[in-house]
């Protein structure tokens, strides 16, 4: 397993490939580190930790279950104090580590990039990024972790108190023509799992989910929202037209216009952007480097989606998950 890693060049053929990989340096030595976190306690450079929804320090492990093991730096927030360097018992920090690369003979690929959450901050009247208190579906789900930053309370950003309305807006960035015409297909059901995750853990608090309209095309979906439906959640056909801050309270005011033409104002403490679903980074780079195609939603494209749905155009190499398009766990 090759981490902080990227192909960089692939030639041969199936059953003979030689690939070219880079790996990017840690500034840790992963075989010496023991975790034992004491290179973060000493690190004086706290930063915004997009991935766990909160703060982090510039030597950090990305999550509990990080594979290998390890701490690493990011060398972008890092000042090069050298605390690190002097607390680490087993002299694991490589401050001067640079970039190697790997050359690998192998007989077939296979891709798996997955797929990223599309970032709203481009969508002004939805005020993410400027409002605290305006987050995603992927930071709810953080916080919903009970190994996440939270240990599984829902808070709000700016207070850290338990909202007492929280409103979730459908098809963010998704079946839109000026973004992404396609729907992302699993996001209604990502809002359902999470209202009704909520509502679980805190039966007082008020959630209402406003949608284009809701697609359920699973085996037994429609019964999650039958669920929400009988938890009380709140399911309004709408648009959202824009978002202001109470800038006392930083609560949300929105203002909605129902899909009978009805112009209403909600007020929320917590809004979640159901945002939408598109490819990985580096996606299309990858996709010039192994010669395969993508489709217009900038996806990798398979052979045939009937007859060879993970095969691709070069023989030996297939197609996983979410790199075709999003997915949920059955349809993987």
């Amino acid at each position: 397993i090759y981490t902080s890693s990227e192909i960089e060049g692939l030639t041969g053929y199936i059953g003979n490939f030689t690939v070219k990989i880079v790996k990017h340096p840690t500034y840790i030595d992963m075989k010496r580190c023991i975790s034992c976190g004491l290179c973060e306690d000493v690190c004086p450079i706290e930063v915004s930790d997009n991935f766990n929804v909160g703060r982090r320090k510039a030597v950090y492990l990305p999550f509990p279950q990080v594979y290998p093991h390890s701490y690493i730096i990011d060398v972008e927030a890092c000042d090069r104090c050298g605390k690190c360097v002097g607390i680490c018992p087993t002299k694991a920090i490589k401050l001067e580590d640079r970039a190697e690369e790997v050359e690998l003979q192998v007989g077939t690929i296979i891709v798996a990039t997955g797929y990223e959450e599309y970032d709203p901050s481009d969508i002004k009247e939805y005020g993410y990024g400027e409002y605290n208190n305006v987050i995603t579906q992927l930071q709810l789900a953080e916080l919903l972790n009970h190994m996440g930053p939270t240990k599984g309370e829902v808070i709000r950003p700016s207070d850290k108190k338990r909202p007492k309305k929280v409103v979730m807006i459908q098809c963010v960035g998704s079946r839109d023509p000026e973004r992404n015409p396609y729907c992302s297909k699993i996001c209604c059901m990502i809002a359902l799992k999470h209202a009704l995750a909520i509502k679980e853990r805190h039966p007082q608090v008020d959630i209402e989910i406003i949608h284009k309209d809701i697609r359920l095309a699973g085996r037994n979906y429609e019964d999650y929202y039958r669920k929400a439906e009988d938890a009380g959640i709140g399911i309004t056909r709408g648009n959202v037209l824009k978002i202001d801050q109470d800038e006392k309270s930083q609560s949300l005011i929105l203002n909605v216009r129902t899909f009978k033409g009805k112009e209403e104002t909600l007020r929320a403490d917590l809004i979640v952007l159901t945002a939408g679903l598109v490819p990985s980074k580096g996606t299309e780079e990858l996709a010039h480097i192994l010669g395969l195609s993508i489709g217009p939603d900038g996806f990798f494209k398979e052979l045939h989606p009937k007859l060879a749905p993970v095969d691709t155009a070069i023989g030996g190499i297939y197609l996983s998950g979410c790199c075709q398009g999003p997915k949920d766990i059955p349809c993987l």
